[in-house]
């Protein structure tokens, strides 16, 4: 009875002690932003206000996912933020500390970027975009949605798709 104890007990004690595993390789899509400070709206105060590491969190997160899913193997993609202007603006209201984001059709979303895209080593595409969506409010299942920067994340997802899916129909 002892003996499948101590065994049990090796076998436990050697698997605390094992180094970690290998970290999972790095996604074929890396996102950074250049000068995220000078960014005309990715706060959540509004124009003038302090770059949010959470809006610039989930844009990140997103491209990669997009990058992950869409992008075939032997693929990788860097993309390189220059401005976000997030849809919207907080109307500034007095002694009030509560910020509500106003959508209006003049207030439309807008990305500028600079992406490389490569293939085992060979440059496919290298290209700067800057991403707009003038008529977000006219998506009716976007203005219903209470996902963070749904409309910031269709407008990336429209030109993910645009830009890179359609130079392999059998995506």
């Amino acid at each position: 009875m002892r003996a499948p104890a101590l065994l049990l007990l090796l076998v436990a004690g050697t698997a605390i002690a094992a180094p970690p595993a290998a970290a999972p390789p790095a996604g074929n899509t890396t996102v950074s932003f250049k000068k995220p400070d000078k960014f005309t709206d990715a706060g959540t105060e509004g124009i003038g206000s302090r770059t949010s590491p959470q809006v610039l969190d989930a844009l990140k997160a997103h491209l990669e996912q997009l990058g992950a899913k869409k992008l075939p193997a032997g693929e990788t993609l860097q993309i390189t933020i220059t401005d976000i202007d997030l849809a919207g603006r907080f109307d500034p209201q007095p002694g009030g500390n509560d910020r509500i984001r106003i959508m209006r059709d003049v207030d439309w979303p807008r990305i500028d970027l600079h992406y490389t895209l490569q293939q085992d080593g060979r440059t496919l595409a290298d290209s700067d975009a800057s991403l707009s969506d003038m008529s977000y409010l006219a998506n009716s299942s976007l203005r219903r949605s209470s996902e963070p920067l749904r409309y910031e994340k269709d407008m990336l997802d429209a030109w993910f798709a645009k830009t890179f899916t359609r130079r392999n129909p059998a995506r």
